[in-house]
C-alpha cells in the first residue's frame, strides 16, 4: 500500500511525478517512498526508499497522543528500508523522512498510514503498573501454552504492547536483544518425560525478519535457556549456547535414589554462524553427580543434574554460567574450559559470608556487574520461601563472596522456577518475580519506586523482564 502525500511547504526539496515524487538537495536524491504494515508486527511500519548520495536517516512520527522518532539508520547507494517501531495499534500517523548527505538534506512533507490491529491472542497481553517505572520498554518472554504460539513482547512505561514477535509452534525461554542490535529467541517444546526444554534458537531483526538461526551439533539437543552472540556481520558471528548430551543410566542409591535412572548433564558450544564449533565444554568432565547434584532430591532424582540457566560473558569474556540444579554460579575460561572460580554448590571456592540466609539456592540470571560483584534471582527454593534478588562482592583473594545488597518483596513471594535481576546504570535494579507474573524495579537502597503486573490470558508466568533503552538498537540498560 502506497502511502498518501500531502501538499505541505517543505525547505531544500524538488518534486516531481505525482505518483512517485523525487526530492533532491544538490546531489543528494530522495525516491520510491513507500510505506507498509510490517508482516510480522501489526504496530510498526516498514518505510522504503530509494537514496542517493546519502549516508543517514531519520523518521519522525506523530499521531493521537503518541509521537516521537526513529534512530538515525546509515544507508546504502539503492533501495533502503527503515523500520517505525513502537507505535500503537490502529491508529493514524503522519510521518516525515529526513535524509542526510555529505552535501544536502532532505525533509520530505508528511505521509501517513495507519497501523493495523494487533492478533486477537495478545490484544489482553499488557503490564498493570503501580508507580512508574524507569525509562524505556520491559522485554518480557512469556511462558504459555493455550494459544499454541509464543510471542516476545515489549511493554513502554504505561504498560502499553509496543513490540511482539511471533513463533508458529512452539514456546519460548530466552528472549533479549544482542549486542548487534538483534532479538534472538530461545524457542522450547516439551521433548519427553523428563521435561527438557528443547529447541533452536532464532534471530531476528527489529522488523521481525528471521536472520538466522542456532542449533546443537548432532547428537544433542539445543537448550533455550540462554544464548550469548558475539563478533558482527564483518568479522562473524559466533553463539555460545547450552545443549542437552545424551541421556545416562546412573545408580543414585548413594543420594537416595535409585539404582537405575535416566540422568542428562550439558555441554556448552561455541559455534559460527555456519555451525562450525570453535570451543565444547562438557559438565560431566568437571561435576560429578555425589557431589555437586546438590538438589537431586527436589529434582526427584530426575532430568538434568547440572541445568545451566543463565550464560553470560565476564569483562574479561570469559564464562559466567549459573548452574540451577546445583545451586552454584562458576566462572569459566573460554579457552581451557577450567573452573576460575565457583559461588556454591558442592565444590564452592567462595564462602558466602553476611548472607542472613547463608546461601542462594534454585537461583536465575546470574550476572557479573561492571563493579565486580555477581548480581542473581535467587529463587530460594531449598528454603521453600523468600525469592529475592541477591548481590555479592566477589574477593578470589580471601576466597569470600560478601552479600552486600538484597531485595525481598513485601509481601513475599516465593517462585521455584525462573525469574530475573537487572541491574541498570542509574542504579535501579529491575527484578522479575517471574511465576508471580511480578516485576518491581527499587532503588539501591532497595526501595520499590514500581510495581508491575504482567496480565496475559495465553502466560502463567514468565522467564525473564529485561529492561530495553530503545527497540532499534542495543544500548547499555
Amino acid at each position: 500500500m502506497r502511502a498518501f502525500w500531502f501538499a505541505v511547504p517543505f525547505a531544500l526539496i524538488a518534486c516531481s511525478e505525482a505518483n512517485n515524487p523525487v526530492f533532491t538537495d544538490g546531489t543528494l536524491k530522495v525516491d520510491n517512498i513507500e510505506v507498509n504494515l510490517n508482516p510480522y508486527n501489526a504496530i510498526s511500519f516498514r518505510v522504503t526508499f530509494t537514496a542517493t548520495n546519502a549516508d543517514s536517516a531519520q523518521i519522525m512520527y506523530a499521531g493521537t497522543g503518541d509521537s516521537s522518532q526513529t534512530p538515525w539508520m546509515k544507508l546504502v547507494s539503492g533501495q533502503n528500508v527503515m523500520p517505525v517501531l513502537g507505535l500503537l495499534p490502529t491508529t493514524f500517523y503522519r510521518l516525515t523522512l529526513v535524509v542526510r548527505g555529505p552535501n544536502g538534506l532532505v525533509v520530505t512533507p508528511k505521509f501517513q498510514h495507519i497501523t493495523g490491529q494487533l492478533p486477537a491472542s495478545v490484544v489482553d497481553a499488557h503490564i498493570a503498573y503501580t508507580g512508574t517505572p524507569g525509562p524505556g520498554y520491559t522485554l518480557i518472554s512469556p511462558i504459555e501454552g493455550t494459544t499454541g504460539n509464543t510471542f516476545a513482547m515489549a511493554f513502554d512505561t504505561a504498560g502499553v504492547l509496543r513490540w511482539y514477535r511471533e513463533v508458529d509452534g512452539y514456546g519460548s525461554l530466552d528472549v533479549q536483544m544482542q549486542h548487534n542490535g538483534h532479538y534472538t529467541i530461545g524457542l522450547a517444546v516439551e521433548a519427553d518425560s523428563q521435561g527438557r526444554q528443547i529447541g533452536p534458537f532464532i534471530e531476528v531483526l527489529p522488523t521481525g525478519d528471521s536472520v538466522g538461526g542456532y542449533t546443537a551439533p548432532p547428537n544433542y539437543d539445543t537448550d533455550g535457556h540462554e544464548i550469548v552472540l558475539t563478533g558482527n556481520s564483518e568479522t562473524g558471528e559466533v553463539a555460545s549456547f547450552f545443549a542437552y548430551d545424551t541421556a545416562r543410566t546412573v545408580d543414585l542409591t548413594s543420594l537416595g535414589g535409585p539404582a537405575s535412572a535416566s540422568i542428562f548433564g550439558h555441554s556448552m558450544f561455541r559455534m559460527t554462524s555456519s555451525g562450525t564449533v570453535q570451543f565444547s565444554w562438557d559438565t560431566w568432565n568437571h561435576y560429578t553427580l555425589a557431589t555437586d547434584w546438590t538438589d537431586a532430591q527436589t529434582n526427584q532424582f530426575g532430568g538434568d543434574f547440572d541445568h545451566p540457566n543463565a550464560l553470560s560473558l565476564d569483562a574479561d569474556s570469559n564464562y559466567i554460567v549459573s548452574f540451577r540444579n546445583m545451586n552454584a554460579v562458576a566462572k569459566v575460561d573460554r579457552n581451557t574450559g577450567a573452573i576460575i572460580w565457583q559461588l556454591g554448590g558442592g565444590s564452592s571456592t567462595l564462602t558466602i559470608v553476611n548472607d542472613p540466609f547463608g546461601f542462594f539456592s534454585g537461583q536465575h540470571f546470574a550476572r557479573r556487574l561492571p563493579n565486580g560483584h555477581i548480581l542473581m534471582y535467587d529463587d530460594g527454593i531449598r528454603r521453600g520461601v523468600n525469592s529475592r534478588a541477591v548481590e555479592y562482592a566477589i574477593d578470589t583473594v580471601h576466597s569470600t563472596a560478601t552479600m552486600v545488597w538484597q531485595y525481598l518483596p513485601t509481601p513475599a513471594l516465593f517462585t521455584p522456577i525462573v525469574g530475573s535481576a537487572q541491574r541498570l546504570q542509574n542504579g535501579n535494579t529491575v527484578v522479575g518475580f517471574g511465576t508471580a507474573k511480578q516485576i518491581d524495579e527499587v532503588n539501591a537502597n532497595a526501595q520499590l519506586l514500581s510495581r508491575g503486573m504482567f496480565v496475559w490470558k495465553g502466560a502463567p508466568a514468565f522467564y525473564r523482564a529485561i529492561r530495553l533503552p530503545s527497540l532499534y538498537q542495543y544500548e547499555t540498560p
